[in-house]
């Protein structure tokens, strides 16, 4: 039972990271699953996340998918927002 509460910090911390490991190649080769304020999420971070947030020996689904790719748009909102507060200096 206390796997299943991680779950969610654990998305949020593989997300986190992720994004921080992806975010300086905001022009990608793969196709964008969205656009955050002209900074591209890519396909591939976003099937990363999908898979990290995926329980073994389960397939996505659709309400995952939906889940990962609300998450990482919250994310890089947040990133920009810092951003431009100044705390990335």
């Amino acid at each position: 039972m206390k796997k299943q509460h991680n779950q969610p910090l654990r998305l949020a911390l593989i997300t986190v990271l992720m994004t921080a490991a992806f975010s300086c190649n905001a022009q990608s080769k793969n196709s964008a699953v969205a656009t955050v304020n002209g900074v591209a999420i890519s396909q591939e971070l976003f099937d990363l996340a999908v898979k990290s947030a995926t329980p073994p020996g389960q397939q996505p689904n659709a309400a995952i998918e939906n889940d990962v790719k609300q998450r990482l748009i919250n994310i890089d909102l947040m990133a920009q927002d810092a951003v431009k507060q100044g705390l990335d200096n």
